[in-house]
């Protein structure tokens, strides 16, 4: 049994896998599970001649089902052929398989298999369970516009696949003063938010780093209507306009300029206003496809920069959370109480601070300056802790 990822598994640290063997009866119990949900797997030889493993799976099991029934199956095969737009067959190119789970957020790539095509274009993939099944093509030189969705109850011989030809992009990333930025990370944005596409897998997006002197290279990249975007760690991100790929092509003189951003720092309070460390803050804005985490330090604090300018919500949560129960009315509001919220509006260079959940009562606020010769010194440090103890 193993832990299913996921947003509904997101607090099943402990006890992701379990093991155990059938008695004479074929019955088996697992202990030390953590919150699930869980798949379930059994794998077994029908007889002592008879080396092949038969597979059972079930999916989307809870900790303290009972009488669960897992039926043995032969392993079962995919295979098909793989031609490009002309109908000529493609050998050496690599097919993936994964088997499709519904999930409570969007479909799940589980079982992932792979294998390359012979000489003639054919391709053999083993180890299939029945369910629903997607394969897809995805190499530097080729790739399937759209995978091929396949509902196996039995061996398939006459999988199709057509493949064409990737594109390339060349360009270049510069910072806010037009200057170049090696180091950036430049790649093919999915038509769909990154954590969906973190998710499913579905989409295989090319990728790359900007040189010493801001060029890049795009390889692989999937034809059709395109969004480049570049991304740095302390700087706000850039994307392009959709841009018109077409197979085999190639796009020249393509700039992303990387902006300062907005940052945002802040403190995570308990509910008696202590700060709480270890914390998960997400950053999340839904209009401009910004989602990302952050943990706040042993003081509470965290922040966050080169954000685009725009509104956005701070989600800040407990790891532990369980987040394993029924989503319905009352799960939804046990899990909106584990959970605290804000929200900030980021300015272009500016720094905005945020405060989420319960601050002390009667907070004191303290301002002042600091000079360095009767001069204002920008920078430094201001420490503050209880006269009782000492600083070195």
């Amino acid at each position: 049994v193993s832990h299913i990822a996921g947003p509904s598994g997101m607090a099943a640290t402990r006890g992701i896998e379990a093991s155990a063997t059938t008695d004479g009866e074929g019955r088996f119990r697992l202990t030390g599970l953590g919150n699930g949900p869980f798949s379930v797997r059994a794998s077994g030889s029908p007889g002592s001649d008879d080396a092949t493993e038969w597979l059972a799976r079930l999916d989307g099991v809870r900790p303290g089902a009972e009488n669960l029934a897992l039926e043995l199956h032969p392993p079962l095969q995919v295979a098909g052929l793989v031609r490009d737009e002309a109908g000529t067959p493609l050998a050496s190119v690599d097919v993936l398989a994964s088997r499709v789970v519904p999930g409570s957020m969007g479909d799940m790539r589980l079982d992932w298999r792979g294998t390359t095509t012979d000489e003639e274009g054919r391709f053999t993939v083993e180890g299939v369970v029945t369910g629903n099944w997607a394969l897809s093509v995805a190499t530097l030189e080729y790739v399937t516009l759209e995978d091929v969705h396949l509902d196996v109850d039995g061996p398939v011989d006459d999988a199709s696949l057509v493949a064409v030809r990737t594109g390339t992009i060349r360009g270049r990333v510069v910072g806010p003063d037009g200057s170049p930025l090696e180091g950036a990370r430049v790649e093919q944005r999915a038509d769909q938010p990154d954590w969906m596409a973190a998710l499913s897998r579905e989409v295989e997006t090319a990728r790359t780093r900007s040189n010493d002197d801001g060029t890049f290279l795009l390889l692989g990249v999937r034809p059709g209507k395109v969004v480049v975007a570049a991304t740095s760690d302390e700087l706000s991100p850039a994307q392009t306009d959709a841009l018109d790929v077409d197979p085999g092509g190639t796009l020249e003189d393509v700039e992303l300029r990387l902006m300062n951003g907005g940052a945002i720092e802040g403190i995570v309070f308990e509910d008696d206003g202590s700060p709480a460390s270890g914390r998960v803050v997400q950053v999340q804005s839904p209009t401009l496809a910004v989602m990302r985490p952050v943990s706040t330090g042993d003081d509470g604090t965290f922040e966050i920069r080169g954000l685009p300018a725009g509104s956005y919500q701070l989600v800040a949560m407990d790891p532990a959370t369980d987040m394993s129960g029924d989503m319905d009315a009352g799960g939804i509001a046990s899990m909106l109480e584990s959970i605290d919220m804000a929200t900030a509006d980021v300015v272009e260079g500016e720094t905005v601070i945020v405060y989420i959940g319960a601050p002390p009562a009667d907070p004191v606020e303290v301002s002042g300056r600091v000079e360095q010769g009767g001069e204002p010194f920008t920078g430094a440090m201001v420490v503050w802790m209880p006269a009782s103890e000492s600083l070195f």
